[in-house]
């Protein structure tokens, strides 16, 4: 999620492909999160990266849409678990506060 969010603030909007499918990208991954997603969401996620690759003048696009594809390949059953649980059930998987980092929490 918070790779999504970094290339959806980094994209110029110039290529259609990259400034909405980062969007929606960091969009539907928020809602796989907290729990309001919907299969619908997963199918689109991938739909979203599938038409970044290789659309773009540069490779910010396939920068999130290549590991993305292979997130949903290689773990497709823990994204659906995100939808049936209703968000994440690892509490250290959570989105960390603006300026905490695992390095801090430890010193």
């Amino acid at each position: 999620l918070t790779l999504a969010n970094f290339y959806a603030h980094e994209s110029c909007g110039q290529c259609t492909p990259c400034r909405e499918g980062t969007g929606w990208s960091a969009k539907i991954l928020d809602r796989l999160e907290t729990g309001s997603a919907s299969e619908q969401d997963l199918k689109t996620l991938d739909s979203a990266a599938t038409y970044m690759l290789g659309m773009t003048i540069c490779v910010l696009a396939d920068a999130l849409a290549m590991p993305v594809k292979s997130y949903l390949l290689k773990f497709g059953d823990e994204f659906r678990e995100h939808l049936t649980r209703g968000g994440c059930w690892f509490p250290e998987a959570q989105v960390q506060p603006a300026g905490d980092t695992f390095w801090e929490d430890r010193a």
